[in-house]
């Protein structure tokens, strides 16, 4: 009977381990997934951001050139 007490031990301490380790995979990938969506937040940001400054640059731009040719 002792045998199998510690055999049923070992048996659910592995499946704990097994369980801990899952676990363990579930939250580091939700980390990753975490981390990917900032980073495209971010870079659209930025992105964005760079698409509004080289339209208010080429608007002024052309108003320059609007006044060198009216003026």
């Amino acid at each position: 009977m002792l045998t199998t007490n510690g055999e049923k031990l070992a048996a659910a301490q592995k499946i704990q381990a097994g369980m801990l380790r899952k676990e363990r995979e579930l939250d580091d990938a939700r980390r990753e997934v975490e981390l990917t969506v900032e980073t495209k937040v971010a870079f659209a940001a930025v992105r964005d951001k760079a698409k509004l400054d080289v339209e208010d640059s080429f608007k002024a731009e052309v108003a320059e050139s609007s006044c060198h040719l009216l003026g």
